[in-house]
């Protein structure tokens, strides 16, 4: 958690913190065609990983884009994995 005080902003009766407009939380719908046999594996991938399709596919692209970073969200990922099978 954060120490720092969360700007809130009032739309109407929801209430936005920094937090959800951190670029990380911010989300744009686009749509892309993606081949049939790829998409097969990335859904049982993810069923195996016990997640959904898109949120493998969105950490999978989150790891190509940032690098030196991409190392320590493969750990954490293995991590999470070895902790889900050990319970």
């Amino acid at each position: 958690m954060s120490t720092k005080a969360k700007t809130e902003i009032r739309y109407g009766n929801v209430e936005v913190s920094d937090e959800d407009l951190a670029p990380g939380a911010v989300r744009r719908r686009i749509s892309i065609m993606v081949p049939e046999d790829v998409l097969t594996r990335l859904k049982a991938m993810a069923s195996k990983e016990g997640t959904g399709y898109q949120t493998l596919v969105n950490q999978i692209l989150r790891d190509a884009t940032m690098g030196d970073r991409s190392v320590v969200a493969r750990l954490e990922r293995i991590e999470k994995a070895v902790t889900r099978r050990r319970l």
